[in-house]
C-alpha cells in the first residue's frame, strides 16, 4: 500500500484517512481506461490458463476427481447435481485440513453459488487435464447419457469408459478414500504430473509458467514477474514479453493514478485526493528511475506481443495508449496530474468506454464509487501464479520425492 504522507489532526480527517487506507487496500479489477485487453493477452501468454480466481495447484487435479466420482456415483440425481455433492464433500474435507489457505468456499460451505469447477474450467481444459472441449453443461449432459450404458471388460467388470475422453489419461488417481482427508498438499507425482502438462500442453509449453514450473526457487519472493530471479532461464521471446509486460504496467500505472486523483476531487474526498496525489509522486519517482525504456518506447513492440496472443487491440485502445505515452513523454511527469489536457484525455477515454455511467459524468455514478479503481499496478495475474508455481514447487521437494 502507498505510504500515506499526512497527519490526521482532527476526527474527521482520520476517518478520511482511513478510508483512503481501505481503498488502497481493495483489489478492485475493474478496468476503468480499458486496457484489459493488452493486460489479458499478455497474462494468457505468460500464464496461460490461469486466473486471478485460482488459488490453489491441487484443484487442478481435486475437480477431475469430483467428476470421476459423481460419474462412478451414478443413481438417480443428474450428474451435474452429483458433481455438486461431491464438491461440497472436498469443501468440507479441507475445512478440517491443517492448510485452509486458498479454500474456496470455507464459509459458504453447501451454499456456495460458483464451485471450484466453474472457476477452473477454462484452465483445466488449456493445461491439457481436460480432454474435452466445451462447457461443464455440455459434458455433464454427454456424462449423463454415457451413464445409460454401462460398458465391461472381457471378464465382465465395468470400465470407466465415461471419463476416459474427457479427463488426461495419465491423470494421477485420487487417494483411497478421497475425499477424506483432502489436503491442498501435492504427492510428487502429483506436483512432477502438473509440470509435465506444463511443459508439454501446446497452451503452455511456451510460457513462464511452463519454464518456472520446475524452478525450485521461492516464487513468492517476487512481487512481479521481472523482479524473479530467474528471469535468465526463460527463452528470449518470453524474456521479450516480460518486458514488454513491465513497460506497459509502469506507464498505465500513473494514468491510474490520476483517474483516482480526478474522481476524489470531484467527490470532494479531500484525504482521498491527497493520498491518491501521494502515490502519484511515488510513481513519478519511479518512472524517474526506472522510465528510460518507456521513453524511448516502440509500442509497435507491444502490438506485437499481443498478436502472439491471437489478440488485436482495438483501435481506441491503441490510440488512448499512443496518446497517454506521448503526454509522458512531452511533459515533466510530476506535472501531469495538474494539467487539463492531461485530464481531459483520461476523462474523455472513461466516457468512452463506460458512456452515460462514466463516474466522471454521472454524480449518481460518482456517489457510489468504493474510493479506488484499479489502483494496484498490473501484474498479469503473476499473484496466483506464483501461489500454483509454489505448489508444484513443494510437492516436487516433498519427502515422497525419489532422491
Amino acid at each position: 500500500m502507498s505510504t500515506l504522507r499526512w497527519l490526521a489532526t482532527s476526527e474527521r480527517e482520520r476517518q478520511q484517512a482511513m478510508e483512503l487506507a481501505r481503498a488502497l487496500q481493495q483489489k478492485e479489477s475493474r478496468d476503468e481506461l480499458g486496457i484489459g485487453s493488452v493486460r489479458d493477452a499478455i497474462a494468457e501468454l505468460l500464464f496461460p490458463g490461469t486466473s486471478t480466481l485460482h488459488t490453489r495447484a491441487r484443484y487442478f487435479l481435486l475437480i477431475p476427481w469430483a467428476y470421476q466420482q459423481a460419474v462412478a456415483r451414478r443413481g438417480t440425481k443428474s450428474v451435474s447435481a452429483r458433481v455438486r455433492d461431491a464438491e461440497v464433500a472436498l469443501i468440507a474435507a479441507l475445512d478440517a485440513s491443517d492448510d485452509k489457505r486458498g479454500l474456496i468456499g470455507r464459509d459458504a460451505g453447501a451454499a456456495l453459488q460458483r464451485m471450484p469447477s466453474t472457476l477452473y474450467w477454462q484452465g483445466l481444459y488449456v493445461w491439457g487435464l481436460r480432454r474435452m472441449p466445451g462447457s461443464q453443461a455440455l459434458i455433464e449432459r454427454m456424462l449423463g447419457r454415457r451413464g445409460a450404458v454401462v460398458a465391461r471388460d472381457d471378464d465382465g467388470d465395468a470400465l470407466d469408459t465415461d471419463t476416459l475422453s474427457v479427463w488426461n489419461l495419465s491423470l494421477p488417481m485420487a487417494p483411497a478414500d478421497h475425499p477424506l482427508g483432502a489436503t491442498f498438499a501435492l504427492s510428487y507425482a502429483e506436483a512432477e504430473f502438473l509440470a509435465e502438462r506444463l511443459r508439454c500442453e501446446p497452451g503452455t509449453t511456451s510460457s513462464m509458467l511452463a519454464t518456472l514450473s520446475t524452478m525450485g526457487t521461492d516464487h513468492e519472493a517476487a512481487a512481479f514477474a521481472w523482479d524473479h530471479p530467474d528471469l535468465a532461464v526463460l527463452s528470449d521471446t518470453q524474456r521479450e514479453i516480460v518486458e514488454q509486460a513491465r513497460r506497459f504496467s509502469l506507464l498505465m500505472h500513473g494514468a491510474a493514478w490520476i483517474y483516482n486523483v480526478i474522481l476524489s476531487s470531484m467527490d470532494e474526498r479531500g484525504a482521498l485526493e491527497a493520498g491518491y496525489r501521494a502515490s502519484f509522486e511515488q510513481w513519478t519517482a519511479e518512472f524517474a528511475e526506472h522510465g528510460d525504456a518507456i521513453q524511448t518506447w516502440d509500442l509497435d513492440e507491444l502490438w506485437r506481443v499481443t498478436a502472439l496472443a491471437g489478440v488485436r487491440i482495438p483501435p481506441r485502445t491503441q490510440r488512448f495508449v499512443i496518446d497517454w505515452l506521448a503526454a509522458v513523454r512531452h511533459h515533466e511527469p510530476a506535472n501531469l496530474v495538474n494539467r487539463p489536457d492531461v485530464r481531459d484525455l483520461i476523462i474523455q477515454r472513461e466516457r468512452a468506454m463506460k458512456g452515460p455511467n462514466a463516474r466522471s459524468a454521472n454524480n449518481r455514478a460518482l456517489k457510489q464509487w468504493g474510493g479506488a479503481s484499479g489502483t494496484a499496478a498490473l501484474d498479469y495475474r503473476w499473484s496466483t501464479a506464483r501461489l500454483l508455481l509454489n505448489d508444484i514447487r513443494e510437492g516436487l521437494e516433498c519427502a515422497d520425492a525419489p532422491h
